[in-house]
């Protein structure tokens, strides 16, 4: 990192700086959640389509609340990671076809 610091009063010119920070312990080692779909599928013709909605709800919070505020270079510029939980909806939808037309009789080559 480099630039300069004009909050200080004075411009002080901020070079080479490394900063390096390890927010792994921050983040729980175990999650819990429940998952939960319903889904349709039918035939167009000779095409089937498929749609369907996943929803994923976060039972458990994925920061370490122990671990919070562990890290000083972070946690001195307001940076402390909020409970989170990982909820989403997800829809999909796919259309399957055959590479050639396939009737009900099927006669070998």
């Amino acid at each position: 990192m480099s630039g300069i610091d004009e909050a200080s009063g004075g411009a002080v010119a901020l070079n080479g700086e490394t900063l390096r920070v390890n927010v792994g312990p921050q983040f729980a080692s175990q999650a819990y959640g429940a998952l939960g779909g319903v889904g349709v599928s039918f035939d167009f013709w000779n095409i089937r389509t498929v749609i369907d909605f996943t929803y994923r709800y976060g039972l458990s919070n994925v920061i370490e609340p122990t671990e919070r505020y562990s890290i000083n270079q972070l946690a001195g510029l307001g940076e402390v990671p909020d409970d989170y939980r990982l909820n989403n909806l997800s829809a999909s939808v796919s259309v399957d076809f055959p590479l050639r037309f396939i009737s009900k009789i099927y006669e070998p080559f």
